[in-house]
């Protein structure tokens, strides 16, 4: 009640009154849309304006995910997707999350769409999600695309999140990471760009150390370059790797690391 009678009394100040910038701030205020943001890669997190915001409940952005890449889905959906636990706690447990959103960030809420489905609603915001700008990156299947797409990828999918779905998700980020670098990769090998190959799967084996192709194509890259030293020492390197996380080495590594020339 008392905002409208303080903007009147601001938008009566002189330019030079020390309080004429809180009327600045006002009215960037009224037009300037709310920003959030929704964290899922590496970390869990919703930002307002880029400040956190505290959700009582830990897997409130866990579920505002799900809803994103289901949209339209009842609570029964929601609820045998993602809990295992009585139906009817899980069914309190979606609904309290619902509350604790749209009391912490008005401008985002869990609405209820026709035929009881629920999807996330966010009108008169700006709603960001890390994943869709990855895949939107991924999309253009281009060099800059995968460098924005490998930066923006701060880690794995919900990393805290342990139901089948979120891992599902988890692989299939990481698989079309690695499938666009392979196809890149494969160009740059065939017309000798073979630095670039091996700087592209040193990045990949960031988002996963033992994907088969991408250590065989560092390797091969390395070869082509013909640094005989820095070969044996990255074959020595993933080979131990390998054997301490794996226990053995896939096939193609066993043939390139019995391959004349590669043996210590």
């Amino acid at each position: 009640r008392a905002l409208p009678g303080v903007q009147a009394l601001l938008e009566h100040l002189p330019a030079s009154h020390y309080a004429s910038v809180l009327r600045t701030d006002l009215v960037q205020a009224q037009v300037r849309p709310m920003r959030i943001h929704l964290k899922t890669l590496g970390a869990s997190a919703l930002l307002v304006d880029g400040r956190p915001v505290h959700l009582d409940y830990v897997r409130g952005v866990e579920i505002l995910a799900y809803l994103l890449r289901h949209p339209d889905r009842t609570a029964e959906q929601v609820i045998t997707a993602l809990f295992e636990q009585d139906p009817k706690l899980a069914r309190n447990y979606f609904h309290q999350v619902r509350y604790d959103l749209e009391r912490k960030i008005p401008g985002l809420s869990i609405a209820v769409m026709p035929k009881r489905r629920y999807r996330v609603a966010c009108p008169g915001a700006h709603f960001t999600w890390d994943v869709q700008a990855l895949e939107a990156a991924l999309n253009q299947r281009s060099e800059a695309g995968l460098s924005q797409a490998l930066d923006l990828y701060a880690g794995p999918f919900l990393p805290e999140a342990e139901g089948e779905w979120a891992r599902g998700e988890r692989e299939d980020m990481a698989w079309r990471l690695i499938k666009v670098g392979l196809e890149l990769m494969e160009d740059w090998y065939d017309t000798q760009q073979y630095t670039k190959c091996v700087a592209l799967a040193g990045r990949l084996l960031e988002v996963d150390p033992f994907d088969e192709a991408v250590n065989a194509f560092m390797v091969r890259a390395m070869n082509e370059l013909g640094d005989h030293a820095a070969r044996q020492q990255t074959i020595r390197r993933l080979t131990q790797r390998f054997e301490a996380e794996m226990g053995d080495l896939p096939p193609a590594l066993l043939a390139l690391q019995r391959k004349p020339g590669n043996l210590n």
